[in-house]
């Protein structure tokens, strides 16, 4: 049997485990121990996969993966003050480990082509005895979106000499929207398109998507987020995907007007312009 935590018996010894009884409750009550910015190191179990209820919420893809620790901060109390026993507050993940997990093996298929050759996530500790995870992937050497631009509005000769033809940049932009469309149709989203996280493989005339963030909380709120929770992701990777392709002098007039005029669905995604 564990022992009391005061002496049965002894009013001075229960009227100290009284008081420090109200105190942790107090503490609890008021802002203290809990505040904004702290941080705790988690790991989170997987919750059933399978629910007897028919409309029942989509488990979020970063849930899906067991035994990844997550490092959440605090960002805003829910619960707080008198009256209350506990305090509730609303957390943000710090850690990408697990939605750059997802994001690879959910595109498992795409591997090699659109997205880099994944090798899995390893679990190290550092010299200095700290706990870490390594997430390896193929390195691609070609030049980032930012250096083909770049280089296709100078004069100077290279590999970027024919992406000066706005038909073979054109084309490049189509296979990027069919990448991101693709990653969407499969509950997954950048969320950091940037000219220099697109590459080029050249070797093979591809573009390939790196830095997958994969945000997968519904951002969305209202009637929209009904029909699609992620619908903020989604708008985000489209505008950020035209924006990153209009960064070349040369072809952003052409192409600026392609969209508007034959993709006026891709082009609504500028809306907020």
């Amino acid at each position: 049997m564990a022992a009391r935590p005061f002496v049965a018996g002894s009013s001075a010894s229960i009227s100290a485990y009284r008081k420090r009884m109200l105190l942790l409750r107090t503490l609890y009550n008021d802002d203290a121990p809990l505040a904004e910015g702290m941080t705790f190191d988690l790991i989170l179990p997987r919750p059933p996969s399978t629910s007897s209820v028919d409309d029942a919420r989509p488990l979020p893809s970063s849930l899906e993966k067991n035994d990844i620790k997550s490092c959440f901060s605090l960002t805003e109390p829910l619960q707080t003050g008198l009256g209350y026993n506990s305090q509730v507050w609303l957390a943000q993940s710090l850690s990408s480990t697990a939605g750059h997990l997802t994001a690879y093996e959910k595109l498992w298929q795409f591997q090699g082509s659109c997205i880099p050759y994944f090798y899995g996530v390893h679990h190290i500790t550092m010299p200095w005895e700290e706990k870490a995870y390594l997430l390896v992937m193929e390195y691609i050497t070609g030049p980032s979106l930012a250096d083909l631009q770049t280089a296709i509005d100078s004069k100077a000769d290279g590999s970027a000499n024919k992406y000066r033809d706005y038909e073979a940049y054109r084309t490049l932009f189509h296979k990027a929207l069919d990448t991101i469309r693709a990653a969407h149709s499969n509950g997954v989203y950048h969320i950091d398109i940037t000219e220099h996280n697109i590459l080029l493989d050249e070797e093979n005339d591809r573009l390939v998507f790196i830095n997958w963030q994969n945000v997968t909380i519904p951002w969305a709120i209202g009637p929209g987020a009904e029909r699609n929770p992620y619908i903020v992701q989604e708008c985000h990777d489209m505008k950020h995907l035209l924006l990153a392709f209009f960064g070349s002098k040369r072809h952003n007039r052409r192409l600026v007007k392609y969209i508007k005029d034959e993709l006026p669905d891709i082009d609504e995604y500028l809306g907020s312009r």
